[in-house]
């Protein structure tokens, strides 16, 4: 059984925002950030969802609070970014969460926002790539890279894998079948038009999305 409970009457997810119910003690009169937590079930685990966002400034963010783990989605666009604390695999954080947000969104408890990132994106037989660069507060910069089929819109998608250090290589396909080695081979390509598009920049073995 998969129970919510907490005190959000929505939620801010990912692009998404699970609009906060008030807050006992934050008052309105000086500029606060919109915070909502919610308690829920899965697999026989008790886990908590807290999600804090600033509009136009400020750090916003969503949690997944686990059994000996916590795990950020830095940028609120739907995607686990890191493990900042404990240890969990960025793969099953990533399933946990995608379950509370369908959850959430089935109760009309998620409001999306549209996240301030890095991105680049292009189109390339049939296909979609995007490189988003999140700073992950404690660890650095973190890169998102995505594939989907350009002709299906509202598919999910094909492929999510992240570059936890921003060095140009992938740590772990987070979402998707595509085997990492495969998904390494298009990240690699991405970033070089990339650079020549001067979309990303190479500094300090690092790789990143410009403004």
């Amino acid at each position: 059984m998969h129970r919510m409970g907490g005190f959000a009457k929505t939620m801010l997810v990912g692009a998404i925002v699970l609009a906060a119910g008030e807050i006992p003690g934050c008052a309105h009169r000086t500029r606060q950030p919109e915070v909502a937590l919610v308690a829920f079930e899965f697999e026989g685990q008790k886990y908590r969802l807290r999600s804090i966002y600033w509009a136009g400034e400020g750090e916003s963010f969503n949690e997944l609070i686990g059994p000996g783990f916590v795990a950020r989605d830095q940028n609120q666009d739907g995607v686990i970014d890191a493990v900042v604390l404990g240890e969990c695999s960025l793969a099953e954080a990533q399933r946990i969460y995608e379950h509370v947000i369908s959850t959430l969104a089935s109760q009309n408890r998620v409001r999306r926002v549209e996240p301030g990132n890095f991105v680049y994106r292009y189109e390339a037989e049939g296909l979609r790539y995007q490189i988003k660069t999140v700073e992950v507060v404690g660890k650095g910069y973190v890169n998102e890279f995505r594939v989907t089929r350009a002709e299906l819109l509202a598919a999910p998608e094909l492929t999510v894998a992240l570059d936890a250090g921003a060095d140009g290589q992938l740590d772990e396909v987070i979402k998707g079948s595509l085997p990492l080695s495969e998904a390494q081979r298009m990240y690699a390509a991405s970033i070089e038009r990339g650079v020549r598009e001067k979309r990303l920049v190479r500094a300090d073995s690092l790789v990143l999305v410009r403004k």
